[in-house]
């Protein structure tokens, strides 16, 4: 049984490199985040049982990411082949004035996150304008994508969840998009690492890549190795705001790729772990949420659209 799911994924994997070679980045506009068009299909969402039993994972995390369940993605999706950047984030303040919320920075030797006084033009560290946005709250990401669909006339959204993990996973059933190696991570993504441990900004809690991609906080959105998808970032660099409510686990929810909300709710999701976190948290499985009027130094977030047949 084992070897037949991991032929499937294979050829699986092989089809998706194929379909992002044959559908180049688009962008609606000059300013807009380059898509990328993804095929249809289906993936396995979520934790194998078999998960609960590595050293590095935390039996309570993996429970939230479980039961693991078939999800299929028929409809034509494209999805930003990066993390929205601070130019493309910029460009939106510009053009409507919005006030952004204030960013929460995390104090170690208080153990707590606390507001450092700016917003997602002054984090707390240095950022070229190709670096993914943070201290964007999801109201805020929510904000920019009503804009960037009046701009282009096109439907663009936060992705749910589970549109997300199957971008990020593009074929794969490893734990993470290359593989089961987490010290390969620092080929294709930005995580806590040596660079991180140097700079004393490594998470605590969960040990870290042994590896140095370079960045100890934000990389540009395009670092790294791209997935079979073509898409950079999706694990680490900043944490992206989905549409979802956060629901305990998997138990119920949609197998369509539906976003899961539910009337009055004000914790949504966040997936693909940051820079600052551990390799338990930069996985495509890792789920976890917060509330949606809060701008984290180490969460974006990424658009998508419908797109055609064509």
């Amino acid at each position: 049984m084992g070897s037949r799911i991991l032929i499937a994924a294979l050829c699986l994997s092989i089809f998706d490199v194929l379909s992002a070679a044959g559908h180049p980045p688009f962008s609606d506009c000059g300013d807009c985040p380059a898509m990328v068009a993804l095929p249809t299909g289906s993936y396995w969402m979520g934790s194998a049982p078999e998960d609960l039993d590595r050293p590095f994972l935390m039996p309570q995390r993996v429970l939230i990411e479980q039961p693991r369940h078939q999800v299929s993605i028929a409809y034509r999706l494209a999805i930003g082949q990066t993390e929205v950047t601070r130019a493309q984030f910029a460009a939106f303040v510009r053009a409507t004035g919005h006030l952004s919320s204030p960013c929460l920075v995390y104090d170690f030797e208080a153990a707590k996150w606390v507001e450092n006084g700016g917003d997602w033009t002054d984090p707390g560290f240095s950022q070229d304008d190709d670096h993914p946005a943070v201290c964007v709250s999801w109201q805020d990401a929510q904000a920019y994508v009503a804009w960037l669909g009046a701009k282009t006339g096109h439907a663009y959204r936060l992705s749910s969840e589970a549109e997300w993990e199957y971008a990020a996973r593009a074929g794969t059933i490893t734990l993470w998009p290359w593989g089961d190696d987490k010290d390969l991570a620092c080929l294709y993504s930005n995580g806590s690492d040596r660079s991180g441990l140097a700079a004393g900004v490594s998470s605590a809690q969960g040990g870290r890549f042994e590896c140095d991609d370079g960045f100890a906080f934000t990389a540009p959105a395009d670092f790294g190795r791209p997935n079979a998808f073509g898409l950079h970032g999706t694990i680490g660099n900043v944490g992206e705001w989905q549409a979802d409510c956060l629901f305990p686990n998997h138990q119920g929810a949609p197998a369509d790729g539906q976003a899961r909300v539910r009337e009055g709710c004000t914790t949504r999701v966040m997936r693909g772990g940051s820079w600052f976190n551990p390799p338990m948290y930069n996985r495509p499985a890792f789920r976890y949420g917060t509330g949606q009027h809060e701008a984290y130094v180490l969460v974006g977030f990424r658009v998508v659209r419908p797109v055609s047949e064509e």
